[in-house]
């Protein structure tokens, strides 16, 4: 019996072979695109995923000592969602100390005085965490101690006080009342280990204290001293 196979027919599947591949090239294409960040390429995002940016780190970090306390600020890193501070106690060394810091400034107050602290500050969102900031470091101390030596003199017109330097102090506060017990600040910051009232009334008894401050803070109150102009 004579064959009616057509003549062609083994073409044909090369034909449906070549229009498949042709297809599915379109297909890859479609998806990678021609170039690493092409329409329809994949892009892979660093960090903990959800597409986007990481942000960038806060531009400079500052720390400030107090009592038993460093307060660190930074400016807003734009697209952050909140922070994570590393800390060390000794430079280079940071590990994470507090993450989803929701402001642009912590206060540490595990601290111990007289110990230094570094610091270093990162910015993070859906997309990721930023790089580290510069590094900052700060002591904290307790505050100066009062001064001693309180004493008053009263002339025509004013009242004159000294008192004995405090080491550490950059500068004091001086408190006044008509009454003892009971004075309230009266001149801030006086620099120098006097100062001379000239807002009072002859024949007026007033009561004078003095503290010193610094960075950390401020001293207990001094002697208590009293002059009448």
């Amino acid at each position: 019996m004579k064959s009616t196979r057509r003549p062609y027919h083994h073409i044909s599947k090369y034909v449906v072979l070549a229009t498949i591949a042709t297809f599915l090239a379109a297909m890859l294409s479609g998806c990678f695109g021609s170039g690493a960040n092409g329409p329809g390429s994949i892009h892979v995002q660093g960090g903990s995923g959800g597409g986007g940016t990481a942000p960038a780190p806060p531009a400079v970090l500052t720390a400030t000592a107090g009592d038993s306390e460093i307060t660190l600020t930074w400016p807003a890193s734009t697209g952050a969602t909140s922070y994570n501070v590393y800390r060390g106690t000794s430079s280079g060394t940071e590990t994470l100390y507090k993450s989803g810091v929701t402001t642009a400034g912590y206060t540490d107050t595990s601290v111990t005085n007289g110990t230094a602290y570094w610091y270093q500050v990162t910015a993070v969102n859906a997309a990721g965490e930023s790089g580290r900031t510069n590094e900052a470091t700060a002591t904290p101390n307790p505050p100066p101690a009062a001064p001693t030596g309180l004493t008053a003199t009263g002339t025509s017109g004013q009242v004159a006080l000294t008192w004995n330097a405090v080491a550490g102090a950059i500068g004091y506060k001086v408190y006044r009342s008509t009454s003892s017990g009971t004075e309230t600040l009266l001149a801030s910051p006086v620099t120098t280990t006097s100062y001379t009232d000239t807002t009072v009334t002859n024949g007026t008894t007033y009561f004078y204290e003095v503290t010193a401050f610094d960075n950390a803070g401020e001293s207990a109150k001094s002697n208590e001293a009293s002059a009448t102009p």
